[in-house]
């Protein structure tokens, strides 16, 4: 067991569930956070959330907002809009395809269901954030393509982190994500 796994485990057994943040190394493909233990403990489905590691800050913020208003919802559609917001819009989530619930997404999720002994699906959800003008990765807009880099659909089937998507050119696109990642602007 890798010093990561053991605080995972450590975190689950002492609150049932946590969060786990996965930083790319390099440009190639996007860092993400995703829940772990919500499908476990409390029914829930667990959420993962693409985009860049500037936004950790922000993905802190927001799973501390989405634990709250996950607990106030009466029932999680298969999309559902959140009052979670990202540069003043508000975050959408949408059922994630049961192709993409891998260990290559969820592993401490799907770890721990293993652990506990849960053989059926595991439910998920993908939270989606806008740009400045509220565009989501499926809007067309003039950052779409770089939201769409940032967020891979997991909502389509068979997506891998290590899927080519396009991109702009590399400066056009370092500025975008800077300035898309970025809370600020």
């Amino acid at each position: 067991m890798t010093d990561d796994d053991q605080y995972v485990l450590e975190v689950f057994e002492k609150s049932g569930a946590g969060v786990s943040y996965v930083l790319a190394p390099d440009e190639a493909t996007p860092s993400f956070m995703a829940t772990y233990g919500w499908s476990v403990n409390f029914g829930l489905p667990e959420f993962i959330l693409c985009g860049h590691k500037l936004m950790v800050s922000e993905w802190r913020r927001i799973h501390s907002e989405l634990i709250l208003a996950a607990d106030a919802a009466p029932c999680i559609e298969d999309v559902q809009r959140w009052p979670i917001t990202f540069k003043n819009h508000p975050l959408v989530s949408v059922r994630v395809d049961p192709s993409n619930v891998t260990d290559e997404w969820f592993r401490d999720a799907l770890a721990y269901g293993r652990r506990a002994g849960l053989t059926e699906a595991m439910p998920a959800h993908q939270l989606f954030w806008a740009d400045r003008d509220g565009n989501l990765p499926w809007d067309e807009g003039p950052f779409a393509m770089t939201l769409q880099w940032l967020q891979p659909l997991l909502y389509e089937p068979d997506i891998r982190l290590s899927d080519v998507r396009p991109r702009k050119d590399e400066v056009r696109h370092g500025a975008d994500v800077l300035r898309l990642s970025n809370p600020r602007t």
